[in-house]
């Protein structure tokens, strides 16, 4: 399980991509659910990304808890 100090390290990285219009179909596919909470990405990007952090999978299917948005 990711700790907060990696969750936000994580979401940091994400939020940083979205401002740099990495969104999902451009560049890295990267983008945000607002529905969800979840990060909006391509399976090769998840699969990429997952092989340097597999802990971060449970951001692929669960939100973020409201103290990182």
């Amino acid at each position: 399980m990711l700790d907060k100090r990696l969750t936000k390290i994580f979401c940091d990285i994400c939020i940083k991509e979205i401002l740099k219009c990495n969104k999902p179909g451009e560049d890295i596919g990267l983008g945000w659910n607002l529905i969800k909470r979840t990060v909006d990405a391509s399976n090769d990007w998840w699969e990429s990304r997952l092989k340097v952090v597999a802990k971060a999978q449970k951001f692929r299917t669960s939100g973020i808890g409201p103290e990182f948005e």
